[in-house]
């Protein structure tokens, strides 16, 4: 016999159908293999554009659910592979029902959590019946049924009873909505649900008939027989559950099945607890291997052409790596993640919740932001995702990590993605923009911007049911059904009669009240708040001007214009700058009119007056007020109009790569301008991304000033401060992110270390308290500290040995006590903190420390050679440049020591103290070259104590 192939799937046997048993050749895999239709679009862009909305929807990875391996296109058919699975039907349990309580409620409870996992992502089953519900051995459910129809359906109205009303099985779950061909929704597979869930406990379905135009005409216009006529110890809080599911007004039910998997746990807590943390087991052919299975929150990273620099350099590849490990392991581990694999060329790590997530991964995409990297830049791919893992023995595995290393794969670097799977578990406090979907998976991205408005979807839930009044299920829903369900309309408006008169009632009964209690009327009551609902954001998009004008230049100032326009509307309460299908286009001609050149401002389809362009600030100012006018908002204050010409001629010249005269225009308007955000912002990132460190500071400290929740700016404006030397702003920046997170590690951190520099023990242990909870392997910063800054290295040493019994991974801290062991001729020791220094940071401590033993040897080649490698991957957090004054103090090269002495002050690293007092560099006090330095130490001492006195902790 010939052996069947489809596609790269060899089939051994049918199941039923529409399912064979096949093996994938690819990987010797069986699978489950299902045609999903046969009738495909002949254009090739549509197939493309309906195999995507397949894969897209049938990306599905829950514990309770089948796993879907693959949705593909084999010839003319639409093809679904899925896991194996060793199971029998829920259908196969007739014999032991009804079910007692706890085998109900868990049963119950793994259908409910899938169901309710397929309506978070926008899916509604609508053939939930026991058999597409599946029992493995384990006894554990997996539901399946996934079909054409509840994957591929564009519209919710349809009639699954036309296509299988001939079959008793399947029309006895159906919903009213189903049969009479209305509109289906979550609320479908919550009848359906309660079907399945009446049999269990009850022990036979609700629908005494069995013909399926019988059953049908039953459910639509009968009511279900009484469970406790079939089962008299039926639980009260079952019938409940059961009552509430089979309503056949939809507005009456369970509004999703979140709602009744609610309601399912209170049946009884313990057993649904069981059944929500149940560890499951992967089926592989007729055996199985217990994994430790749970739904994780996961943090995934690589370098996007880590395979390229393999080939062409095996070393710096391995290097990129690390330092991708090294900087996004740190992330993780400060907000209470986990690693799984901390040492392959891809990151994959646990977070604890979605907050955490957001953080860690944020961080990290800010640190190999091309502005953050001081050497050659590292292009990191990152991505949030959700889903289920199984490590082996610490190897990453799970349908979880391999979608999102697969979706990872197919991301560009240096943007953060999130998968629908991970906004499914919650988005935290940020906007997110359609970003596509790859790989089957659909994407998010966040964008700037205020967070959006969350709105209560619970208002008009279906009303509670008392227990009693559904003794009888029939007796559930007062309503009349002589026929099929009445049309909505006329049901509203009985209900506004009702409603009506409910008020007018209420209305009597409280004037009877008041008349008869005097007292109680004359007693004045407080009133609560009215709260005011939030005025509205309208998004807004700048399109290019019409030029029809002739003067020269005319185009390049209009274009100036609109990006000035654009950057003032950014920060403008009630308007977000963002394109969407209803953003409100933004636009402008300029013309040759009775007053020479013209701007005439366009909002959506109103266009504006005409004004005379003398300036291009009269242009701003008439499109600025325009868009208020039209969108009903406050018109933001804007500076002079000279200011407003150089903003408007900076952004131009930006634009057209001219360097010089944006720096020219940004410089003199910012100094003009200091209140002015919009200028503000624009200018210090022009100016930090182009090196102008002091400038950058300046505008940096007036945007913390000005946008003092704005957390992101506020670590770039530290980092640009420091190595400015600018200590002021640097310190104002990070008290600003402490007044909006009060917890910030990396802040922390820093302001510990200033303290410690300046001998402010209250700051730094307030600051040292605050990290208590964070952590101790990433903490940077330690008690002894405050002794080494002072130069007290025997009695610091002593201490950072007990800290590192406690916490033998710290990667600084081994650095701090290879060093000191160097300083104090204990090499061995040193040799010790290399060794782990090799696994936990090799690109930065391990070349440093391996200069300072390079140092020892009088090996001074081998030294510098390591401490050019090191200061490749400094940050602003690392006192380089005080370490390789040191190693040159070791070599005797008394001027590249003060020349590094003079990098250190000048890029403010806080060891003023440590310098002065570093036996190491006494010979040098007698350079003419020091004496500057000292002055410069004292001066940035004063500086940070006042700094560190405005920072509360």
């Amino acid at each position: 016999m010939a052996v069947q192939t489809a596609g790269p799937y060899t089939i051994s046997e049918r199941v039923s159908s529409s399912v064979w048993k096949a093996q994938d050749t690819r990987n010797g895999k069986v699978v489950a293999l299902k045609i999903l239709s046969k009738q495909l679009p002949k254009d090739p862009a549509r197939r493309d554009a309906l195999l995507r909305e397949a894969r897209v929807s049938a990306a599905l990875y829950h514990t309770f659910v089948v796993p879907i391996l693959e949705v593909n296109i084999v010839g003319d058919n639409l093809v679904m592979a899925m896991e194996w699975l060793e199971v029998v039907p829920l259908s196969s349990l007739a014999g032991e029902l009804p079910l007692d309580r706890d085998r109900f409620v868990t049963i119950a409870y793994e259908v409910v959590d899938a169901l309710k996992f397929l309506h978070l992502r926008g899916l509604v089953h609508g053939n939930v019946n026991p058999d597409s519900i599946m029992m493995t051995n384990r006894r554990q459910v997996r539901l399946g049924g996934f079909n054409a129809g509840n994957l591929l359906r564009r519209d919710a109205s349809y009639s699954a009873y036309h296509q299988k009303g001939g079959d008793p099985k399947c029309v006895a779950y159906m919903a009213p909505e189903q049969i009479t061909g209305e509109t289906a929704d979550a609320r479908t597979d919550v009848f359906s649900a309660g079907v399945v869930m009446y049999e269990l406990a009850a022990g036979r379905i609700p629908w005494p008939a069995t013909e399926a135009g019988e059953i049908a005409r039953t459910i639509v216009e009968g009511q279900p027989a009484s469970p406790k006529s079939v089962n008299p110890s039926i639980d009260p809080a079952v019938l409940n559950v059961l009552g509430r599911s089979l309503f056949k007004d939809p507005s009456r039910r369970f509004k999703d099945a979140k709602a009744l998997l609610e309601e399912i746990a209170k049946i009884d807590p313990e057993a649904a607890r069981a059944a929500n943390d149940v560890t499951t087991r992967i089926v592989g052919g007729a055996s199985e291997t217990a994994v430790a299975r749970r739904e994780a929150i996961l943090l995934l990273a690589d370098v996007a052409d880590h395979e390229q620099l393999v080939a062409a350099d095996p070393d710096a590849a391995a290097k990129a790596a690390a330092r991708m490990q090294q900087v996004l392991g740190e992330s993780v581990y400060l907000f209470d993640g986990k690693v799984i694999d901390p040492f392959g060329p891809r990151l994959v790590a646990e977070l604890p919740n979605v907050e955490a997530a957001l953080n860690a991964a944020r961080k990290g995409e800010f640190d190999f932001s091309p502005s953050q990297q001081v050497a050659t830049p590292i292009r990191v791919r990152l991505l949030l995702h959700a889903g289920p893992v199984s490590p082996k023995e610490g190897t990453p595995a799970g349908e979880g990590i391999t979608k999102g290393l697969e979706v990872l794969s197919q991301l560009l670097p240096s943007q953060l993605m999130l998968s629908e799977d991970f906004v499914r578990k919650g988005r935290g406090n940020v906007r997110l923009r359609d970003a596509g979907a790859r790989a089957g998976v659909k994407l998010f991205s966040i964008v700037g911007g205020e967070p959006d408005i969350e709105f209560d979807e619970s208002a008009g839930a279906a009303e509670e049911i008392d227990a009693a009044a559904i003794t009888e299920l029939g007796g559930a829903d007062p309503m009349p059904e002589d026929a099929l369900p009445a049309a909505a309309p006329s049901r509203r408006r009985t209900g506004w009669w009702i409603a009506a008169a409910l008020v007018v009632l209420a209305c009597i009964a409280g004037a009877v009240f008041l008349s008869t209690r005097p007292e109680e009327a004359a007693r004045p009551r407080e009133v609560s708040p009215v709260v005011q609902p939030a005025p509205p954001v309208h998004n807004v998009v700048l399109e290019p001007f019409t030029v029809e004008a002739t003067d020269p230049g005319i185009t390049n100032r209009a274009n100036g214009v609109r990006l000035a326009t654009a950057e003032i509307l950014r920060h403008t309460a009630g308007v977000r700058v963002e394109p969407s299908e209803d953003a409100v286009r933004v636009s402008g001609r300029i013309i040759n009119g009775q007053a020479g050149t013209e701007f005439v401002p366009t909002v959506g389809p109103v266009i504006g007056r005409a004004v005379a362009m003398t300036d291009s600030s009269a242009a701003v100012a008439a499109l600025v007020q325009h868009v208020a006018a039209q969108l009903r908002i406050s018109a933001p204050a804007l500076p002079s109009a000279p200011v407003l010409n150089d903003f408007v001629d900076a952004l131009a010249a930006r634009e057209a790569g001219d360097s010089t005269r944006t720096a020219q225009a940004f410089s003199g308007a910012a100094q003009a301008a200091p209140d002015f955000l919009p200028l503000q912002l624009a200018a210090f990132e022009y100016f930090s991304g182009r090196g102008m460190a002091a400038e950058a500071a300046y505008s940096g400290s007036r945007v913390v000033a000005l946008d003092p929740k704005n957390a992101g700016v506020a670590r770039k404006v530290a980092s640009a401060a420091l190595e400015g030397g600018n200590l002021s702003a640097a310190l104002a920046a990070f008290g600003a992110i402490l007044k909006t997170n009060p917890a910030d590690p990396e802040t922390l951190m820093q302001v510990a270390r200033f303290s410690a520099a300046v001998a402010d023990a209250a700051k730094f242990n307030a600051a040292l308290k605050r990290l208590s909870r964070v952590d101790k392997r990433v903490v940077t910063v330690h008690a002894p500290d405050l002794l080494l800054a002072a130069g007290k290295i025997e009695t610091a040493v002593q201490q950072y040995y007990d800290i590192e019994a406690d916490v033998p991974n710290n990667p600084k801290l081994a650095l701090k006590i290879g060093r000191i062991a160097v300083l104090r001729r204990s090499v061995p020791i040193a040799e010790l903190e290399l060794g782990k220094l090799r696994q936990l940071d090799p690109v930065y401590a391990a070349p440093l420390l391996q200069a300072y033993l390079a140092a020892e040897k009088r090996d001074a080649s081998a030294a510098k050679a390591a401490l050019e490698k090191a200061g490749l991957s400094m940050t602003a957090a690392d006192d380089y440049w005080t370490s390789a004054a040191e190693v040159h103090a070791m070599l005797e090269d008394g001027a590249a020591a003060v020349t590094a002495l003079e990098k250190a002050v000048g890029r403010a690293e806080p060891t003023g103290r440590y310098i002065l007092s570093n036996p190491l560099f006494s010979y040098l006090h007698n350079d003419p070259r020091f004496q500057p330095l000292r002055e410069r130490i004292a001066a940035q001492d004063a500086e940070i104590r006042t700094a560190l006195s405005k920072i509360p902790l």
